[in-house]
């Protein structure tokens, strides 16, 4: 639950209470008022850019953008008649500094985050997207931890038995309002748009391993001891393609079969370690055991598109 209060603090309270004191605030130079607008303006590029757009509709992000230069505009009619600089008291001087600060800290965030959906060097697995029949968000997803966190494999030696899924990216689907679940945070796994949807297979190959026996947790319970829960792992031209969190007993395959892209293989879930429902996908080398996630993993591309947090796909 904690972790739902602070999504709400950066997603609502923090971006309105910005919004409300850049509106009404006072002013005592134009060097105040730039400090400020650098300092806000690149909060909100960075919380477009790096927050998670699924829970809350991506259109609201816009709504912020404009209220922010709404408000900037607003502000600079009463900043232009200030001179730059001014005599004023030692806490306007302090206010300035603080802005300073926060402008250098949240300008280096938008730079990150805005760095973070670039595809990294490096060769990619270019596979057929895994879900059709509406629009899907990326959850996490990209090139540096703030866009996706299952880079922090590469990173942590106590995690190396899981670094193939370094690169992998999570799925979820929008459903009314663009939101991916029928409430803020629902228990009911069945309130999550992608709950129960096809997966399809990404590319041509063998299924070299499956798993379905595993319940669905319902949200935010995880299953830390089965980490991909009900899964299917493919071999694909040399590689190794995993899709998990899958429903308990959907799974249409079997160990040996072929399979070709788009072949149904199960629905999407929320067993193992898993939050709430979305489709897992990555692709690594093989690693050290035939259902191993320690191979060198690879960066995912869908068509040639490299897909990165808060990306759609329109399917």
């Amino acid at each position: 639950m904690s972790a739902l209060f602070v999504f709400a603090a950066i997603h609502v309270v923090v971006p309105l209470a910005l919004l409300g004191f850049q509106w009404r605030a006072a002013l005592a130079s134009r060097a105040q008022w730039l400090a400020r607008i650098v300092a806000f303006a690149a909060f909100f590029v960075a919380l477009h850019l790096g927050g998670f757009w699924a829970v809350l509709p991506l259109w609201i992000s816009y709504l912020y953008l404009a209220a922010f230069a709404a408000a900037a505009v607003r502000s600079f009619g009463r900043a232009r008649r200030l001179p730059w600089r001014t005599g004023a008291p030692a806490r306007v001087r302090i206010d300035v500094a603080v802005h300073a600060a926060f402008a250098v800290l949240f300008v280096s965030a938008a730079l990150y985050a805005a760095l973070g959906r670039l595809p990294p060097h490096a060769q990619k697995a270019d596979l057929a997207f895994p879900l059709r029949g509406g629009t899907f968000a990326i959850g996490s997803g990209g090139s540096n931890r703030l866009a996706n966190f299952h880079l922090k494999t590469l990173d942590d030696p106590a995690l190396s038995a899981w670094r193939g899924q370094a690169h992998a990216v999570d799925i979820v689907k929008l459903g009314r309002f663009g939101v991916r679940a029928a409430g803020f945070a629902p228990a009911d796994p069945g309130r999550y748009a992608i709950f129960g949807e096809t997966v399809l297979s990404p590319c041509d190959g063998t299924v070299g391993q499956t798993r379905d026996r595993l319940p669905d947790q319902r949200p935010p319970q995880r299953d830390s001891r089965n980490l991909a829960g009900n899964f299917v792992l493919l071999d694909c031209q040399g590689l190794r393609v995993l899709l998990a969190h899958l429903r308990q007993g959907s799974m249409l395959v079997k160990q040996g079969d072929p399979v070709v892209i788009g072949q149904p293989l199960a629905a999407v879930g929320n067993s193992g370690n898993s939050t709430e429902p979305h489709l897992h996908l990555h692709a690594q080398r093989p690693g050290s055991a035939p259902a191993a996630l320690d191979g060198t993993p690879l960066p995912l591309t869908f068509g040639g598109r490299y897909l990165a947090r808060n990306d759609r796909v329109k399917n």
